[in-house]
Order: C-alpha cells, then sequence, then structure tokens
C-alpha cells in the first residue's frame, strides 16, 4: 500500500511546499477519473482520508484536493453532476472524452500509473505533457482549469 496524504489546495502544507492557485508542473500526467488507476487499498485509504467518519472534510467541487502518494503529487476535484462524460479540452479543442465513475477528476503524475492497469488507464483517461510554464490551477463549481487545458462539468 502507498503512504497517501490529502488536503485543499489552500492549505498551509500545500504553501509550504511551494504551492500556490500557480503552479510550474513538469512531465506526463495522466487526466482521468482517478478510481481506474488506485490500486483497490490505495483507493479505499483515499476515500477514507477524503471523508473521514463518512463526513466530506471541504467541498472538492470548489476547491482542487492535493493527493500526496509516495512523495508524488496529484491533484482532484469533484464534478457538478458526479458520474458521466466531460470533454478535456486544450485551448478551444476537445482532446479526449473522460468517463467519471466516482464523482471526480484527476491529475496523476504517469509514473505512478501501475504499468499492468495502463490498458485501462490509457481507455479512460488521457496523459498530457506539461513543460514546467507557470499556470494557474482552479475549480469553480466542478469546472476545472489548469492553464490552456479544461474540463466543463457543469454544463
Amino acid at each position: 500500500m502507498s503512504k497517501i496524504q490529502t488536503m485543499p489546495l489552500t492549505d498551509y502544507n500545500c504553501k509550504s511546499a511551494g504551492f500556490s492557485p500557480t503552479l510550474r508542473l513538469v512531465g506526463d500526467y495522466w487526466v482521468g477519473d482517478p478510481c481506474y488507476v488506485f490500486s483497490e487499498k490505495d483507493w479505499d485509504e483515499l476515500c477514507n482520508q477524503m471523508f473521514p467518519n463518512g463526513q466530506q472534510l471541504f467541498d472538492d467541487s470548489e476547491q482542487v484536493r492535493v493527493v500526496l502518494v509516495d512523495g508524488n503529487y496529484c491533484f482532484l476535484f469533484g464534478t457538478s453532476f458526479g458520474d458521466g462524460v466531460y470533454p478535456l479540452r486544450k485551448e478551444a479543442w476537445e482532446i479526449a472524452e473522460l468517463g467519471v465513475d466516482a464523482g471526480m477528476l484527476s491529475m496523476i503524475p504517469k509514473k505512478l500509473l501501475r504499468k499492468k492497469d495502463w490498458g485501462k488507464s490509457k481507455a479512460h483517461g488521457k496523459v498530457i505533457r506539461l513543460d514546467g510554464s507557470p499556470r494557474q490551477m482552479k475549480v469553480v463549481d466542478g469546472d476545472f482549469t489548469y492553464g490552456e487545458y479544461s474540463i466543463i462539468t457543469s454544463e
């Protein structure tokens, strides 16, 4: 099982790690529903941290959730309408359709994806390459933007 911690992007721990709404992410990130890429044990641990005693700590359709997995930062957010299919856009162009079964979407470093599940991950998400340029990350009413990338879930 992986070591997992979760917190809102605005949390002090994120700021002390150098995170603010403007991030400089570098490398390949998988975008999709996180339930498709976490092992069952890791998914259970993540859900337990997001909903301790069955209570949600904060509204992740209004605030990006940072998840630290074995020292790697992942970013999760809730959708407006829960499960469904939502378009991933780069600027005005749709580059993928993302299926959602857990009511949330994510950006996860590709290196965290398990090789044995790569076919499933590829079918349910999209890998984007980030160059470290400063980009603002935010979610408002389940609509996520990170620089030129967006996922609109409120329509």
